[in-house]
């Protein structure tokens, strides 16, 4: 052991105090530290092959030091979240989504953006941007008025591609159309305005200003400020829309030649209220679950009830008359040419 714990020691630097005269026995070993190592080496011991010092502060030190790595690396395990891999939407899908209703959100989205007016609204300012400052106010002016229409122009292509509304008859397709377009239209036109940077064109601000008064745009702009910045939001509404009982604001016209009184749908009723319900939960339980899935319950109830007083508040500005009058001529007529068109079938369904 002595040998061992002094592997390290150099009779080069070291010398002994007696002259190196030691007699080294058992008990007068521990008199001189060099004569005795100088004795195990005469005896043949090597320290080269002597482990170096080992204590057992050193072992329990190196124990103490595993220890921590190991529980460092348990934490860091126990931390980490489960990543599962995904390729696409529906492969380790974790929403209440079934396979049907993906294909059904996804339909929707697409045969919006395919119907929209959105890319010829965008490619008709661009070339109106070229064009002087007077001119470009002016032909601002007849192109809002056509933007307007093409928004509500929109909603028949768009309805025909829904299974379940071109399966009805005609004429309850006539009275949906009839009483939901001008919603339909206002919430799809949130989404349109936003889209084609309309709002922030000062041109299309000052025409839209002049056709439908300060007051009523700035109400306008307010609705489209408040609307769910979820786009995709917007336009899975709008089919549900289209399936309710009757969406708008009734908003009664009184004929200036008979005097008679007649509401959005006149008279006529839905022949099966009960189908009808069906058909719109369908589109809503699958709005809902994407909700669900994209913000939790909180965040979707909150949006969902926004959704809902957004529809109403853009129905609630465009009721009354003075300035609207032109307004709701053009969508009756609008409307009267997209219950025509469904008597047509030039269109396939998607």
């Amino acid at each position: 052991m002595f040998f061992r714990r002094n592997a390290d020691f150099n009779i080069n630097t070291h010398q002994c105090v007696f002259n190196e005269e030691c007699d080294i026995t058992v008990n007068s070993r521990g008199a001189c530290r060099y004569c005795r190592f100088k004795k195990c080496l005469s005896v043949g011991l090597d320290k080269d092959l002597v482990r170096g010092p080992y204590s057992h502060q050193d072992r329990a030190r190196k124990k103490r030091k595993q220890k921590k790595s190991t529980d460092i690396s348990d934490e860091k395990t126990l931390s980490l979240p489960v990543v599962i891999p995904t390729r696409n939407l529906l492969n380790n899908d974790r929403s209440l989504l079934t396979t049907n209703q993906w294909g059904l959100l996804s339909n929707v989205i697409h045969a919006y953006d395919d119907k929209s007016p959105v890319s010829t609204i965008r490619s008709t300012m661009t070339l109106q941007a070229a064009y002087p400052v007077k001119m470009r106010f002016k032909m601002a002016m007849d192109c809002f008025k056509h933007m307007t229409g093409s928004m509500y122009l929109s909603a028949g292509p768009f309805i025909k591609t829904m299974p379940l509304f071109v399966n009805m008859s005609i004429d309850d397709q006539g009275v949906l159309v009839e009483r939901n377009i001008r919603s339909m239209s206002g919430v799809s036109g949130i989404l349109v305005m936003r889209e084609a940077d309309v709002c922030t064109n000062p041109y299309y601000h000052n025409a839209s200003v002049a056709i439908y008064g300060h007051q009523r745009i700035h109400q306008a702009m307010r609705i489209i400020a408040q609307a769910d910045n979820d786009g995709t939001l917007i336009k899975l509404m709008i089919p549900i829309l289209a399936l309710s009982t009757c969406s708008d604001i009734l908003d009664p016209v009184v004929d200036d030649m008979t005097h008679i009184t007649t509401t959005p749908g006149g008279t006529r009723f839905f022949s099966n209220t009960l189908r009808l319900l069906e058909a719109q939960n369908i589109y809503v339980e699958m709005m809902f679950k994407y909700m669900l899935y994209r913000y939790g319950y909180n965040e979707a109830s909150l949006r969902f009830a926004n959704l809902i007083k957004n529809c109403l508040d853009q129905n609630l500005m465009l009721t009354g008359d003075g300035d609207l009058r032109k307004h709701q001529q053009m969508v009756q007529e609008i409307t009267e040419e997209t219950e025509r068109s469904l008597t047509l079938h030039d269109e396939p369904i998607e």
